[in-house]
């Protein structure tokens, strides 16, 4: 017989993890972060010292941000104190380098590894069900190979969590499946039966196979929850986790929000991000700036009735309000993003406004690994002579892939977009565009810091590679790059090819971007 789950503290939770537990926890940024749980484990260590030696594992990174700029001492920075973990296995990590888990990750504290998202969403579900692993094709080629780093983040790190292994005449990546101690969850509601609802939150990120991967383990299942309510009176549609899979729950002390998200008029405004009600959308009002250029451009290259997946960066936070700004309708685009969000309006965060359907994250990523997307628009930080693509570390920045592999390796047509150069300042004038200053880092580099996509693997199903800058556009062909737009105001040979340090094929057909693309959309200019 299962135990019928208890109410409890959080600091009796965090009492009830020993040692050396392998702990997972699903969150994006502070939405799902079980902020009251990670504050009481915090402070437990800081009072005796324990637990010890932790293992975490997660999809995506946890802790408060405003924007996309984080929050010191949130979500799973509260764990980085030297001793309170063992190893980190995420797919994700903080945008900000000063951040508390990233400075020991890259201090050497700690082991940490990072591997694709979806490869974790499927590792998580294959623990629940009990098997030995995942085999996947997905990374091979990439830095999370074991011939090319296998994922691993600093000199402390010298295991390889993947092995490379043969079957039906095909090379894939095997991980073994770990057992889960511990899951720490967070959901919206649970009622005295410990059923757990999600009505409030814009996404769910596999927390039930997270749950069950624990439960399975003979482990424990945490869930933090903003209220208590009676038995019944929970909309089984809205349940995600079954309570009879649910060790404890908690009621949430410590908000994981930023600012004026704590208050209700703000939690409110979540309805139009979780499909309880739509809320009308205004046309966006932009200006015309390197940014908008990019997402303008990078649009034109989806055709009618294509399923876009809009990557983390630039596509997610500018695109979507490019094209409303541009007049689109909620039908003109199909937009998807890998925390579950189909249709509507895609926000900073991994949410949309009014979406169509809300997808659990893992089958999210079983749509996107069938071929699912037919354009992605996604973001670069560097590309080489080859257009392969680093988005996931350079310099002290250490983001992560994300789900970044798992696109590129499945998508049909992929579009890179990003500035031509970082630290530079350009300007649009009547019209054109004038480089200002130089940047101080360039994007398209002889040598990436991280191989994230390989341009040259077998494995990659797309059939065409598009790269989006303000001053230029690039497709890939055979030979390499290949320059095809340029802006106009742009000298092609001073501000474009002698600022990239290898040789760039120029096209035959060269032609200028379209001038409309400098220029405020009609319907906004009239």
């Amino acid at each position: 017989m299962t135990p019928r789950p208890v109410f409890i503290s959080a600091r009796e939770a965090a009492e009830r993890i020993a040692s050396g537990a392998n702990v997972v926890a699903p969150g994006n940024a502070f939405r799902l972060s079980p902020e009251t749980l990670l504050a009481a484990i915090e402070s437990r260590f800081r009072g005796s010292g324990a637990p010890r030696d932790l293992s975490l594992y997660y999809p995506m990174i946890v802790e408060s941000a405003r924007g996309a700029v984080a929050i010191p001492g949130t979500g799973f920075n509260r764990l980085a104190h030297r001793g309170l973990l063992k190893r980190v296995v995420g797919s994700s990590f903080s945008r900000l380098p000063t951040q508390a888990l990233s400075t020991a990750i890259r201090a050497d504290e700690l082991e940490a590894y990072n591997i694709p998202m979806g490869t974790l969403a499927s590792l998580l579900r294959s623990i629940a069900r009990r098997e030995d692993g995942v085999l996947t094709s997905v990374g091979l080629d990439t830095f999370v190979d074991p011939r090319h780093g296998g994922g691993r983040l600093n000199a402390r790190t010298t295991v390889d969590l993947a092995s490379v292994v043969q079957f039906n005449d095909r090379e894939y990546l095997f991980y073994a499946a770990p057992r889960i101690d511990v899951a720490l969850l967070r959901g919206s509601l649970a009622d005295e039966r410990g059923n757990i609802s999600f009505e409030r939150e814009a996404f769910s990120l596999g927390a039930f196979h997270a749950a069950l991967a624990a439960r399975n383990s003979g482990g424990q299942v945490f869930v933090e929850v903003d209220d208590v309510v009676a038995a019944g009176s929970l909309d089984p549609q809205k349940v995600v986790i079954p309570g009879h899979v649910v060790s404890a729950v908690v009621r949430a002390e410590v908000s994981s929000m930023p600012g004026d998200w704590q208050d209700a008029a703000s939690r409110h405004g979540e309805w139009r991000l979780t499909g309880e009600r739509r809320a009308p959308q205004a046309p966006a009002a932009l200006e015309v700036t390197p940014r908008t250029i990019i997402a303008r451009r990078a649009l034109r290259c989806v055709p009618d009735g294509a399923i876009v997946n809009l990557g983390a960066g630039l596509p997610m936070y500018d695109v979507s309000m490019v094209a409303r700004w541009e007049g689109a309708t909620p039908t003109s685009y199909r937009f998807t993003i890998e925390q579950g969000p189909f249709g509507g309006w895609p926000e900073v965060g991994g949410v949309a406004a009014n979406p169509d359907a809300i997808l659990d994250m893992p089958s999210v990523f079983d749509y996107y690994t069938g071929g699912g997307i037919d354009v992605s628009i996604l973001s670069f930080a560097e590309v080489d002579a080859d257009g392969s693509v680093n988005v996931s570390r350079f310099g002290d920045l250490m983001p992560g892939c994300g789900g970044f592999i798992d696109i590129t390796q499945n998508a049909r047509r992929i579009v890179f977009c990003g500035a031509f150069s970082a630290g530079g300042k350009v300007a649009v004038v009547d019209g054109a565009l004038k480089v200002i200053s130089r940047g101080r880092v360039s994007k398209f580099v002889p040598r990436l810091q991280q191989l994230t996509f390989n341009a040259r693997s077998r494995r990659n199903r797309v059939e065409s590679l598009t790269y989006v800058t303000e001053r230029a556009v690039f497709v890939r062909k055979e030979t390499g790059l290949v320059l095809t737009e340029i802006a106009p105001g742009i000298d092609i040979r001073r501000d474009v090819l002698d600022e990239i340090p290898f040789r760039v094929e120029v096209d035959g057909l060269l032609k200028p971007m379209d001038s409309a693309l400098f220029r405020p959309p009609q319907s906004q200019s009239s």
